[in-house]
């Protein structure tokens, strides 16, 4: 459930900037910012996105819990765990760079379609500029553990 969502959005000196704050419970927080090189004119094409002007969007996460996540797809079910990032997006939108942490931790998750179960998902992300990196990847299914 999410107890309370902000979006504070402006266009300014050709870019969209919006700032957003999402809260799902007292210390479970989702924040972030982007500022989007495009114009807004009365003309068509309406809206033109500058492709090659500089991009910045951060979004950041401490201890946010998977089933927040779980709208966003209905083929996996998010039981417990925890979700944590701390991203940025970077350059422009012809040559992103996306730097930054992503991990899941201590998660269980169903996927109804295969009738399978899994346990004990601990995934660690590290991405820099034009490369990710899989720190971690844990996973028990059953009895057996990957």
């Amino acid at each position: 459930p999410i107890k309370e969502l902000k979006i504070d959005a402006r266009y300014l000196d050709e870019a969209l900037n919006v700032d957003f704050q999402l809260q799902a419970l007292q210390d479970q927080v989702l924040s972030g910012y982007a500022r989007i090189p495009v114009l807004f004119t009365m003309k068509s094409p309406r809206i033109e996105l500058y492709k090659d002007k500089p991009v910045e969007a951060k979004v950041s996460s401490v201890g946010m819990t998977v089933s927040v996540f779980q709208a966003y797809s209905d083929r996996i079910v998010a039981k417990d765990g925890l979700v944590f990032m701390d991203l940025a997006l970077g350059n422009t939108i012809n040559r992103p760079e996306l730097l930054g942490n992503f991990s899941i931790q201590n998660t269980a998750f169903e996927v109804p379609q295969y009738g399978s179960k899994f346990r004990d998902l601990n995934l660690a992300l590290r991405f820099g500029k034009n490369n990710a990196f899989l720190d971690k990847l844990v996973l028990r299914g059953g009895d057996g553990k990957l």
